[in-house]
């Protein structure tokens, strides 16, 4: 015979950020005195308005003191008008995006010859923008950079992908 012992219910809410930022160290760890890249890509993820005013900062000297961007101010990163600036402290002003648009770009940052090897984490200020007239947050975007003891070792297949039985070459580099 079947029992019945009741039922259960449950509500999951979900809440929908209307613009998000991601952001990661693309090619660390990085040795002390070296440049690593950060990307960083935005995405509108309404479907109907467009993103615009879209603006985040990213204090570099509270992730690690002495690190710097180089190659700034970039023009148009994010939408015409776009513009990533600053050295120590980051900021993208005029960013805009269509509805469900994303853009990436990409900062180059030098690493203090004087820093200690270990793990940085990095988290900008929210991102903010205006979507369909109305100012709107996401939330941070973050990552962890990485600085590695010198000498640094890295190593990569040169030629692959391989056939079965075939060979392929392997770069080491210091």
């Amino acid at each position: 015979s079947i029992v019945s012992s009741g039922s259960a219910t449950a509500a999951l809410g979900v809440t929908a950020t209307p613009i998000a930022l991601i952001k990661s160290f693309t090619n660390d760890p990085v040795a002390r005195g070296g440049t690593v890249d950060l990307e960083f890509t935005i995405a509108n993820y309404n479907r109907s308005e467009a993103a615009t005013a879209i603006t985040f900062t990213d204090d570099l000297d509270a992730t690690l003191s002495g690190l710097v961007a180089t190659g700034l101010p970039q023009a148009n990163v994010c939408g015409a008008g776009s513009q990533i600036s600053g050295t120590s402290l980051l900021t993208l002003t005029g960013g805009n995006l269509a509805a469900e648009g994303q853009c990436t770009f990409t900062v180059t940052l030098q690493v203090p010859v004087g820093a200690a090897p270990g793990a940085y984490p990095n988290v900008t200020s929210a991102l903010a923008a205006d979507v369909g007239g109305s100012g709107v947050a996401g939330s941070p975007g973050g990552d962890i950079l990485f600085v590695a003891p010198a000498p640094l070792l890295t190593k990569e297949f040169t030629d692959d992908p391989a056939l079965p039985g075939g060979t392929v070459n392997l770069r080491f580099t210091i």
